[in-house]
């Protein structure tokens, strides 16, 4: 008997067994593993592990080509990537602290997190890109946009991370476990939107947001700040 159904007790059943197989030969035929219920999710975790990487790695690819292609900037893609991958890590980092194992139950969160965690950067980017175009300085246009563009993102991240919370209340462990995971993921989007977006625009100054005469004017303001010195 199993005393759960989670993924890595699965791929320890499985992996005891291929250790007694390959420990116990047969002369006359061969071993296979049975089905039923969990045979058929030991074959699916395994697909899932197996293909996991690559459906994030083509998620990432495909969210910096479209970045690309409406920014018309190849640094775009990347800079927006940035909060995507932090949430990644930290979600998943919370998956193996609280023993969360990979599996179809928690699969969807990957694709989803990155679909909706990325909205929250789009919408503090646009707001800063809208302010340097009349003409306001880098810092009131990143300080505008936080009061601004940034209760949006405050409202809709904690609409959507109290209605997905709800789930965790589930009996049905799809449920319950995505609920969960998209909760964090959201609330980790939002706060990198909040307070890693903003950095990296003001570190970088990227071009898709700030155009080529705010960044000159940053450089010689910088040279002439070096030449008083």
């Amino acid at each position: 008997m199993f005393r759960d159904r989670q993924g890595e007790t699965i791929r320890t059943a499985v992996a005891r067994i291929k250790e007694f197989i390959a420990q116990n030969p047969l002369d006359d035929g061969e071993w296979q593993l049975a089905g039923g219920l969990i045979g058929v999710m030991a074959a699916v975790n395994e697909i899932i592990l197996a293909s996991q990487v690559e459906a994030i790695a083509l998620a990432l690819l495909v969210l910096a080509l479209i970045c690309t292609a409406v920014y018309r900037s190849s640094i775009a893609g990347m800079v927006f990537m940035v909060p995507v991958i932090i949430s990644n890590m930290l979600t998943f980092a919370f998956m193996t602290w609280q023993g969360i194992g990979m599996n179809i139950n928690t699969v969807p969160v990957a694709a989803l997190g990155i679909g909706l965690g990325v909205d929250y950067a789009f919408y503090i980017s646009d707001r800063v890109k809208e302010e340097i175009a009349i003409g306001k300085s880098p810092e009131e246009a990143i300080r505008i946009a936080l009061h601004t563009a940034g209760m949006g993102v405050i409202v809709t991240a904690s609409v959507l991370v109290f209605a997905t919370l709800l789930w965790w209340a589930s009996s049905l462990r799809f449920q319950a476990e995505m609920g969960l995971l998209m909760a964090i993921w959201l609330s980790v989007s939002a706060f990198s939107a909040l307070f890693v977006m903003p950095a990296l625009l003001y570190v970088f100054r990227p071009r898709f947001v700030f155009g080529e005469r705010t960044r000159a004017a940053v450089a010689v303001g910088n040279d002439s700040a070096l030449q008083m010195a």
